[in-house]
């Protein structure tokens, strides 16, 4: 089965009783070259009290150290995101390089290799990477949180004879199939150890540092540290775990980490180290022989001694084949003739649909007539060659084809797996398409519908998905609160921005924070009084966009709406001249655009008792006037507006006897009739 028991509160021997188990095979590896990172001469390493409470990437918030080693530091850290959606277990594990590294570049490029290693090993048994970079010149990597022990402490616990045969079977076989998968993808742990894999509460296998210990030359980043004596560097890995070849200085292989799987299932069963915490090649010369475990039964002991075996080519180096060695995997006769009976059942099922159907129906009718043969075809069957045939297979089948499934079940979920991370590694896509993703899990959970890998990787995948849409929304909201309302090439255009969240999640409601709302009034309010058409067409189409279901903003893009053709034409009438273009002055649009402001500028010339404010005013329609042809009807008139002012002032001074002031005022009332009459001649020509 997939699944694993989920007691958060069991021991650690009911853990391990409970575990899950998983399955792997090929070899396909390519070992990384590694590098040697020395730190400058110091006293020892202390780790860093100020990194309490610090905010990583303003998201992850330091809440104590758990584990430090040769040039990381390992930290509990809350994620400030997931804590804000409402996540009730918001926590994850950050590894910091330490300050003495900082000024040696390999030291970060092997940290971030580390990253990009794990990130591509997606797999249950592996722990996941889900971000790494640089903090004010902190280098980070952020990982799983695991409430759990490592191998070492669960061994410890159960000294002095060892778990039993079937709880320690239920974790190495989780721990193999994470090292397959990691030899598919080519790499080789390298440093493979009890402190190196951590058992969670909910009985899960965790695999940490592939590669790593070996590229840093330390050993005791994970969350429990080792027995110095047992973990000093040699080239990278732990001696007392280390193949002979390895030891010997042989570039890491695959038949290095079975060599140390193999050390870890006899210390599982027997809680001692095989060779008395020695290393191999000095265990061959003292010809120091491990001793048959208690809880192993005999013909397994009989597998898992070839792989303790000095001499290379007497060793099992082939992980499938010492799982197979170590379990009851082989198919069984009564189950295979089970699914035999309903493949042959299916291939009838679909037998009149097309010829070539009928002629693979054929060749599976002949391939299934002997038990034997059935066997080995059900046994090698894929994914994609058993999903098909799922589909067909009648009702009245419904008993083989759930035996079918269980024995399929870690394959199935691993061939759904990878079509998700491919999707969310589409370098050909901005963001994953997340909808796919979501059939995908939909179709896998119609089939497994209580499994809890399968909970996790949907886990995994919602709160990806909430990230990329609140980094979305976080970065709309970052330049509507900067006012950035044009169309920008530099990657913010919120435009383009706001495509990608409707993408991402196309039932999102986008509403702007506080203080966008209050940027946007601001330059909205300043762009109508300045007449700033230009801004306006922008505020329009922001306002339209962002704005539309916003209650203060109801009034102002109800006046724009009003207004937007005028203001468009305007627009495209103020770009051309500011490029030096020939245009035509839009005379109408005009006209709508400056109604309101030329109306209150008559409500203010009614107004006015001294000259010196009318004069004010005259200056002020000069301004705009240099904007506007001269026959601009609303300028005509406001002028002539002014001009009669000037008048009345003037007969009020001369009443008053004061001659030369009125004389002064005349004058600027018949200097503003002339260019009334000169416009009424033009606009008459």
């Amino acid at each position: 089965m997939d699944d694993v028991n989920k007691d958060q509160t069991a021991t650690p021997k009911k853990k391990a009783e409970q575990a899950a188990n998983s399955s792997g095979s090929n070899d396909k590896t390519v070992v990384s070259n590694t590098e040697t990172v020395t730190p400058k001469k110091s006293k020892a390493h202390t780790p860093n009290d100020q990194m309490l409470n610090r905010v990583i990437k303003k998201r992850y918030q330091i809440e104590g150290l758990v584990g430090h080693g040769g040039m990381c530091d390992v930290y509990r850290a809350k994620d400030l995101l997931l804590e804000a959606a409402g996540d009730s277990q918001p926590y994850v594990a950050i590894k910091l390089l330490q300050k003495e590294f900082h000024d040696q570049p390999d030291a970060a490029r092997i940290l971030i290799r580390e990253a990009r290693k794990t990130q591509r090993l997606s797999h249950p048994n592996i722990i996941r990477v889900y971000d790494f970079g640089v903090d004010q010149e902190d280098y980070y990597l952020v990982m799983e949180w695991l409430d759990g022990q490592t191998l070492d402490e669960v061994i410890k616990s159960h000294r002095p004879n060892g778990l039993s045969y079937k709880s320690s079977l239920a974790l190495l076989q989780q721990l193999t199939s994470a090292l397959s998968y990691a030899h598919e993808n080519g790499v080789v742990h390298a440093d493979l150890k009890p402190g190196n894999i951590m058992l969670s509460r909910d009985g899960t296998i965790k695999i940490f540092d592939f590669g790593v210990s070996r590229a840093l030359n330390l050993n005791a980043d994970q969350y429990a540290a080792d027995k110095p004596e047992e973990t000093s560097p040699v080239s990278g890995f732990t001696p007392t775990y280390a193949s002979p070849e390895l030891l010997d200085g042989a570039a890491p292989s695959i038949a290095d980490d079975v060599f140390a799987f193999s050390c870890i299932a006899y210390e599982l069963l027997s809680s001692k180290h095989p060779f008395n915490r020695k290393t191999a090649n000095q265990a061959a010369k003292e010809k120091i022989i491990p001793a048959k475990p208690k809880h192993a039964p005999l013909i397994r002991w009989a597998s898992l001694k070839k792989g303790l075996k000095f001499e290379l080519n007497q060793r099992t180096t082939d992980l499938s084949k010492l799982e197979k060695g170590l379990t009851n995997s082989y198919f069984k006769p009564t189950f295979a003739v089970a699914c035999g009976i309903a493949l042959i059942g299916s291939v009838a099922y679909g037998y009149q649909q097309t010829e070539l159907q009928f002629n693979q129906s054929q060749q599976a009718l002949e391939t299934l007539q002997r038990v034997e043969l059935a066997n080995q075809e059900l046994v090698a069957l894929t994914p994609q060659q058993f999903l098909p045939i799922l589909s067909t297979i009648p009702v009245k089948q419904h008993v083989p084809k759930q035996a079918m499934l269980r024995d399929k079940q870690r394959l199935v979920i691993d061939y759904y797996e990878k079509q998700i991370d491919d999707l969310l590694n589409n370098r050909d896509s901005a963001y994953p398409d997340y909808y796919a993703i979501q059939s995908l899990l939909q179709e896998v959970n119609r089939i497994y519908p209580d499994s809890y890998s399968l909970a996790l990787i949907a886990e995994d995948v919602n709160q990806g998905w909430m990230g990329t849409v609140e980094a979305l929304s976080q970065r709309l909201d970052t330049n509507l609160e900067q006012g950035r309302y044009q169309h920008s090439e530099d990657g913010d255009d919120i435009y383009l921005i706001y495509q990608d969240l409707l993408q991402v999640r196309t039932d999102y409601q986008f509403a702007p924070n506080e203080k966008s709302e209050k940027m946007f009034t601001q330059l909205f309010d300043k762009a109508a009084d300045d007449l700033d058409v230009v801004a306006l067409a922008d505020m329009i189409s922001a306002g339209e966009t962002f704005f539309a279901n916003s209650e203060q903003q109801q009034a102002r893009i109800a006046r724009a709406a009003e207004l937007k053709s005028s203001i468009s034409a305007m627009a495209e009438y103020k770009q051309a001249i500011a490029n030096e273009q020939e245009a035509d002055f839009p005379y109408q649009a005009a006209e709508v655009f400056y109604q309101n402001h030329f109306a209150q500028m008559q409500e203010r010339i009614d107004g006015l008792t001294r000259v010196k404010t009318l004069d004010k005013m005259a200056r002020e329609v000069d301004v705009m006037a240099k904007e506007l042809p001269n026959d601009f009807s609303h300028l005509v008139e406001t002028r002539q507006s002014m001009a009669n002012k000037y008048l009345r002032f003037s007969d009020y001074l001369l009443k008053k006897r004061r001659t030369k002031e009125a004389s002064a005022v005349m004058k600027k009332a018949q200097d503003l009739m002339t260019k009334v009459q000169d416009a009424r001649v033009a606009d008459n020509a």
